[in-house]
């Protein structure tokens, strides 16, 4: 069952980028979310204790150890599927070369992390309102 986010609004802000690859084509306006401020790690474990029946240490260390545990899988080389929530899985990006053989780790200049959120996630996401900043 997806719930309903009760929100004020999440505040967007218009920003004007042009076309890098070809600049004879107009620049436009898009919508950038704007947070309206950061959470720290006491909050977010506050919120989550109010939840649940465990305490805000009891949570951190849930938390650092579901962090843990996903980092070990993605060195292994392994993706994450949590249902009902996204999955996780490392990219990489770096020099190309002329031919297989040339092709070796240190062409590889970058690592990425990416995640992908499940349907739970993106539906309960549906549901947000948006509001155009004022000024």
């Amino acid at each position: 069952m997806v719930q309903k986010i009760e929100n004020m609004g999440i505040r967007f802000k218009p920003v004007l980028r042009g076309n890098l690859s070809d600049t004879s084509i107009p620049a436009k306006y898009y919508a950038l979310a704007k947070a309206t401020r950061c959470v720290d790690n006491e909050e977010l474990l506050n919120q989550i204790s109010k939840k649940m029946c465990f305490s805000s240490a009891d949570i951190a260390g849930a938390i650092f150890a579901i962090f843990e545990t996903i980092s070990s899988l993605l060195e292994e080389g392994k993706a994450l599927n949590i249902k009902e929530f996204g999955s996780f899985r490392l990219s990489i990006s770096g020099e190309s070369t002329l031919s297989v053989e040339q092709l070796k780790q240190n062409n590889i200049k970058k690592i990425n992390f990416i995640f992908r959120s499940n349907n739970y996630l993106k539906k309960r996401l549906m549901s947000i309102k948006f509001e155009k900043e004022k000024g």
